[in-house]
Protein backbone atom coordinates (compact mmCIF):
# COMPACT_ATOMS: atom_id res chain seq x y z
CA UNK A 1 0.00 0.00 0.00
CA UNK A 2 1.51 3.42 -0.90
CA UNK A 3 2.33 5.84 1.82
CA UNK A 4 0.10 8.72 2.56
CA UNK A 5 0.83 12.18 3.29
CA UNK A 6 -0.75 13.62 6.45
CA UNK A 7 -2.92 16.09 5.87
CA UNK A 8 -4.72 16.55 9.22
CA UNK A 9 -1.96 16.15 11.16
CA UNK A 10 -1.76 17.76 15.03
CA UNK A 11 -0.88 21.48 15.10
CA UNK A 12 1.67 22.25 18.28
CA UNK A 13 0.15 24.79 20.22
CA UNK A 14 2.65 27.70 21.73
CA UNK A 15 1.93 26.79 25.23
CA UNK A 16 3.63 23.27 24.52
CA UNK A 17 7.25 23.50 25.13
CA UNK A 18 7.92 19.79 24.21
CA UNK A 19 8.74 21.11 20.45
CA UNK A 20 8.67 23.88 18.43
CA UNK A 21 7.86 23.09 14.66
CA UNK A 22 8.97 24.91 12.04
CA UNK A 23 6.99 26.23 9.48
CA UNK A 24 8.92 24.79 6.30
CA UNK A 25 9.38 21.51 8.69
CA UNK A 26 7.58 19.60 6.11
CA UNK A 27 7.92 21.40 3.46
CA UNK A 28 9.14 18.07 1.32
CA UNK A 29 5.42 16.91 1.98
CA UNK A 30 3.48 20.03 1.32
CA UNK A 31 5.54 20.36 -2.08
CA UNK A 32 4.40 16.75 -2.96
CA UNK A 33 0.76 17.47 -1.57
CA UNK A 34 0.47 20.56 -3.85
CA UNK A 35 1.69 18.44 -7.20
CA UNK A 36 -1.02 15.85 -6.78
CA UNK A 37 -3.47 18.70 -6.25
CA UNK A 38 -2.45 20.62 -8.89
CA UNK A 39 -2.88 17.20 -10.86
CA UNK A 40 -6.15 16.64 -9.26
CA UNK A 41 -7.79 19.87 -10.28
CA UNK A 42 -6.17 19.35 -13.85
CA UNK A 43 -8.33 16.01 -13.78
CA UNK A 44 -11.54 17.44 -12.19
CA UNK A 45 -11.99 20.40 -14.48
CA UNK A 46 -10.57 18.79 -17.36
CA UNK A 47 -13.60 16.38 -17.26
CA UNK A 48 -15.99 19.11 -15.85
CA UNK A 49 -15.24 21.81 -18.76
CA UNK A 50 -15.07 18.49 -21.64
CA UNK A 51 -18.79 18.08 -20.63
CA UNK A 52 -19.74 21.31 -20.53
CA UNK A 53 -18.45 21.68 -23.84
CA UNK A 54 -20.46 18.67 -24.87
CA UNK A 55 -23.27 19.66 -23.09
CA UNK A 56 -22.90 22.99 -25.73
CA UNK A 57 -22.20 21.27 -28.41
CA UNK A 58 -25.30 18.74 -28.24
CA UNK A 59 -27.44 21.98 -27.85
CA UNK A 60 -25.81 23.63 -30.63
CA UNK A 61 -26.27 20.71 -33.22
CA UNK A 62 -29.74 19.50 -31.64
CA UNK A 63 -33.13 21.05 -33.93
CA UNK A 64 -35.25 21.00 -30.51
CA UNK A 65 -32.76 21.56 -27.09
CA UNK A 66 -33.74 20.88 -24.18
CA UNK A 67 -32.69 23.35 -21.46
CA UNK A 68 -33.43 20.88 -18.72
CA UNK A 69 -31.38 18.57 -20.43
CA UNK A 70 -28.80 20.82 -20.71
CA UNK A 71 -28.92 21.59 -17.09
CA UNK A 72 -28.68 17.99 -16.27
CA UNK A 73 -26.06 17.01 -18.31
CA UNK A 74 -23.50 19.82 -16.70
CA UNK A 75 -24.46 18.90 -13.38
CA UNK A 76 -23.71 15.12 -13.64
CA UNK A 77 -20.84 15.83 -15.65
CA UNK A 78 -19.95 18.19 -12.23
CA UNK A 79 -20.35 16.29 -10.41
CA UNK A 80 -19.42 12.77 -11.69
CA UNK A 81 -15.80 14.48 -12.66
CA UNK A 82 -15.55 15.86 -8.58
CA UNK A 83 -16.50 12.34 -7.53
CA UNK A 84 -13.57 10.70 -9.48
CA UNK A 85 -11.14 13.54 -8.89
CA UNK A 86 -11.69 13.28 -5.23
CA UNK A 87 -11.96 9.59 -4.96
CA UNK A 88 -8.43 9.56 -6.55
CA UNK A 89 -6.80 12.19 -4.39
CA UNK A 90 -8.30 12.33 -1.23
CA UNK A 91 -6.18 10.38 0.53
CA UNK A 92 -2.67 12.19 -0.27
CA UNK A 93 -4.36 15.92 -0.18
CA UNK A 94 -7.69 15.69 0.97
CA UNK A 95 -9.26 16.45 -2.33
CA UNK A 96 -9.93 20.16 -1.78
CA UNK A 97 -9.51 21.40 -5.44
CA UNK A 98 -10.60 25.40 -4.32
CA UNK A 99 -8.52 27.53 -2.68
CA UNK A 100 -11.89 28.57 -0.86
CA UNK A 101 -11.78 25.04 0.50
CA UNK A 102 -8.02 25.55 1.42
CA UNK A 103 -8.89 28.86 2.93
CA UNK A 104 -11.36 27.66 5.50
CA UNK A 105 -8.98 24.59 6.52
CA UNK A 106 -6.42 27.04 6.86
CA UNK A 107 -8.69 29.80 9.07
CA UNK A 108 -9.68 26.20 11.51
CA UNK A 109 -5.82 25.08 11.36
CA UNK A 110 -5.75 21.83 10.23
CA UNK A 111 -3.23 22.71 7.58
CA UNK A 112 -0.50 25.31 7.62
CA UNK A 113 0.29 28.52 5.31
CA UNK A 114 3.19 26.93 3.68
CA UNK A 115 0.24 24.32 2.52
CA UNK A 116 -2.43 26.76 1.85
CA UNK A 117 -0.11 28.65 -0.50
CA UNK A 118 1.37 25.87 -2.58
CA UNK A 119 -2.65 24.38 -2.76
CA UNK A 120 -3.93 27.97 -3.60
CA UNK A 121 -0.77 28.11 -6.87
CA UNK A 122 -1.35 24.59 -7.53
CA UNK A 123 -5.27 25.04 -8.09
CA UNK A 124 -5.44 28.04 -9.59
CA UNK A 125 -2.43 26.73 -12.02
CA UNK A 126 -4.70 23.33 -12.22
CA UNK A 127 -7.77 25.36 -13.44
CA UNK A 128 -5.75 27.20 -16.36
CA UNK A 129 -4.07 24.02 -17.10
CA UNK A 130 -7.57 22.57 -17.47
CA UNK A 131 -9.40 25.48 -19.64
CA UNK A 132 -5.94 25.37 -22.09
CA UNK A 133 -6.37 21.59 -22.69
CA UNK A 134 -10.11 21.67 -23.04
CA UNK A 135 -9.73 24.30 -25.61
CA UNK A 136 -6.88 22.63 -27.49
CA UNK A 137 -9.17 19.35 -27.52
CA UNK A 138 -12.36 20.82 -28.42
CA UNK A 139 -13.36 22.55 -31.76
CA UNK A 140 -14.94 26.11 -31.43
CA UNK A 141 -14.53 28.66 -28.57
CA UNK A 142 -14.70 27.82 -25.01
CA UNK A 143 -18.86 27.21 -23.89
CA UNK A 144 -17.95 29.68 -20.64
CA UNK A 145 -17.31 32.50 -23.30
CA UNK A 146 -20.84 33.24 -24.08
CA UNK A 147 -24.39 33.34 -21.92
CA UNK A 148 -27.35 31.30 -23.47
CA UNK A 149 -30.50 33.63 -23.10
CA UNK A 150 -32.09 30.77 -25.06
CA UNK A 151 -31.68 27.79 -27.34
CA UNK A 152 -31.82 29.88 -30.27
CA UNK A 153 -30.23 33.05 -29.07
CA UNK A 154 -26.31 33.46 -27.80
CA UNK A 155 -24.68 36.89 -26.48
CA UNK A 156 -20.88 36.91 -25.91
CA UNK A 157 -20.01 38.08 -22.46
CA UNK A 158 -18.23 41.14 -22.49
Amino acid sequence: MAPTLPLFRRRVRKSDNMSKESLFATIRDDLLAALLEYIGTTVFLLLAFGGIQAAQGETFSSQNPSNIDHVMYIALSMGFSLLVSAWLFFRVTGGLFNPNVSLALLLTGIIGPVRFVLYCIAQLIGGITAAALVLALTPGPLASKFVMISPRRVLPVS
